[in-house]
């Protein structure tokens, strides 16, 4: 048998058992607060104090309590408590109530949340391996190398019983090389690898963005939600990966994701974060996707802007302007638009150009490739706006000028 309280005392914790100690401090009394379980009414009492008598006694009842509730799954805590002692690892957990008592899951939805845990741990490398500066809303193959040393150096422990339970443990403290590049002696550089709780600290980041992000938008249509809303998350580690990822665990049944981090020197004390996700997120995980993958939905609306470029090149068959655009709720993730005109428009932006004044279109706003633009518009007119003057100005005249024009 382990004598080893803190081990014991872990298991309770993680599968939901309350602590309070004894009034002499010399024990602690173990009980499991969830109704319907059968076990209200059970104590588990665990020493503490060495020093008693009676503490072989208590510390051999204890052990033998707890293995017999858990059976197998006391046997698999045990053995891995016992591998990771001498290593400090950071648990990433998906967990999802099954009904069923001998846990088994239907496998579609066990192999959707061994994805969803390895896409987030995915995410979590990329988006530390490139910086915080230089974070991505879509990685493709951007950071592959980082992802690879990460999932391939990574654990995963097996599942658990109750729920059914995805586990992948990251060595806080190990280098996961970030690169293939090495020195003359053969040894990675220290720019080109990252620690494993810095990926686990990103993990818990982007899905603290990710759920205020949710929370904060949870009254509009996903629809409504434009670009630039997302975008703004991109800073905390949300990319489409991510995304991509939690939209494994969507299901009509909560699944909870859970990042543990063990204090240093201090293995029993742990930081954790826990964020339950579920079908009801669908739209707007799919919203933030397409946001974040860089496709555009083609729009109709009327803009206003500083005409910066006028090309009447005879290579194109009209003639194209580009024009740096003022605030728009609308389209505020758009700053810069290339609008194709015809002849006779073009003379207008050529009059707004040199007058210096604002210059408006109506029309249909694609993007291609990296590019907004815009084919003939349905309405052009130059301003009397300077555009020396704010774009809340113009906001401010907006409602006004679409009345008058339309």
């Amino acid at each position: 048998m382990i004598n080893d309280v803190s081990m014991l005392k872990a298991m309770l914790k993680q599968y939901g058992w309350s602590c309070r100690p004894s009034f002499n401090g010399k024990a602690t009394y173990w009980s499991f607060p969830h109704s319907g379980s059968g076990m209200e009414n059970m104590l588990i009492t665990i020493p503490e104090d060495k020093s008693t008598d009676d503490y072989e006694f208590y510390l051999e009842q204890a052990y033998h309590e707890i293995e017999l509730i858990y059976g197998k799954n006391f046997e698999t805590f045990k053995e891995e408590y016992q591998s990771f002692s001498s290593r400090q690892f950071d648990p990433l957990e998906i967990r999802e109530e099954t009904g069923a008592k001998d846990g088994l899951i239907p496998w579609n939805k066990g192999r959707r949340l061994v994805l969803g845990a390895e896409g987030i741990l995915n995410a979590g490398a990329r988006a530390t391996a490139v910086g915080l500066r230089n974070r991505k809303a879509h990685y493709l193959q951007t950071a592959h190398a980082a992802a690879e040393s990460v999932l391939s150096e990574s654990f995963m422990g097996q599942t658990k019983i109750g729920s059914y339970i995805v586990t992948m443990y990251v060595p806080s403290e190990h280098r996961f090389s970030i690169s293939s590049k090495k020195n003359s002696q053969n040894q990675l550089m220290d720019s080109d690898y990252i620690l494993g709780r810095d990926v686990t600290n990103t993990i818990v980041s982007s899905l603290q963005s990710f759920e205020s992000g949710f929370h904060e938008t949870s009254g509009k249509n996903a629809s409504d939600i434009d670009h630039g809303f997302f975008d703004e998350l991109v800073q905390d580690g949300v990319s489409y990966e991510l995304l991509d990822a939690i939209s494994c665990l969507l299901d009509e049944k909560e699944a909870q994701i859970t990042v543990a981090q063990p204090v240093k020197d201090v293995p029993s004390e742990k930081k954790t974060y826990e964020i339950s996700v579920g079908s009801y997120m669908s739209e707007w995980v799919d919203r933030g996707k397409f946001c974040l993958k860089g496709e555009f939905e083609p729009i109709r609306v009327l803009v206003a802007g500083e005409v910066t470029r006028l090309d009447n090149s005879a290579r194109n068959p009209h003639h194209l302007i580009k024009m740096r655009l003022v605030s728009n709720a609308s389209i505020s993730a758009i700053s810069m638009l290339s609008v194709h005109l015809s002849s006779e428009q073009y003379q207008d932006a050529i009059r707004a150009h040199k007058a210096k004044v604002m210059f408006m279109v109506k029309g249909e706003i694609k993007k291609k490739g990296r590019i907004f633009e815009m084919t003939l518009p349905d309405f052009v007119s130059v301003t009397n706006t300077p555009i020396s003057q704010i774009a809340e100005e113009y906001n401010e005249r907006e409602n006004f000028q679409q009345t008058s024009l339309f």
